[in-house]
């Protein structure tokens, strides 16, 4: 479904999966070595203050508050954006996003994202197609 969040506009599930917040976490302490240490700006930047105790605890072990427990699996389609900018984006989308609200979640690769520089727009590094050729949630819809 078409959700608001923190500004953004993304499709989430219509409940949670053991088999992508699995895979999720998976990724999240596996590659955890492999993440530039966080500095002040970027401590500052989330505006932890705002954050629960457990999002608190999980962006000072990990760089960033929603993982792990706090994980919701979607796919950011826009933003961020004003309320107003968000709601005139949600409404020229929802007459295209019903096929991809009807057919059944498939993951097939993991991709590994980069910032150019430390900052700015997320980049393909690589894409790793899964040995069985696809991860598959039944009966889970966006």
């Amino acid at each position: 479904m078409l959700a608001r969040f923190q500004g953004y506009l993304g499709l989430v599930l219509s409940r949670k999966t053991t088999d992508i917040d699995w895979l999720a976490a998976e990724c999240v302490t596996g590659f955890d070595r492999f993440r530039a240490p966080l500095d002040e700006s970027d401590r500052d930047r989330r505006e932890h203050h705002r954050l629960s105790p457990a999002e608190a605890s999980i962006f000072a072990t990990f760089g960033y508050p929603y993982v792990l427990s706090e994980f919701q699996f979607h796919v950011s389609l826009a933003g961020p954006l004003d309320d107003g900018e968000l709601g005139q984006v949600a409404e020229a989308l929802e007459p295209h996003d019903a096929p991809f609200m009807k057919e059944k979640l498939k993951i097939q690769s993991l991709s590994l994202l980069g910032e150019a520089n430390g900052g700015g727009a997320f980049e393909v590094i690589s894409r790793h197609r899964f040995r069985h050729g696809t991860m598959r949630q039944q009966g889970q819809e966006c």
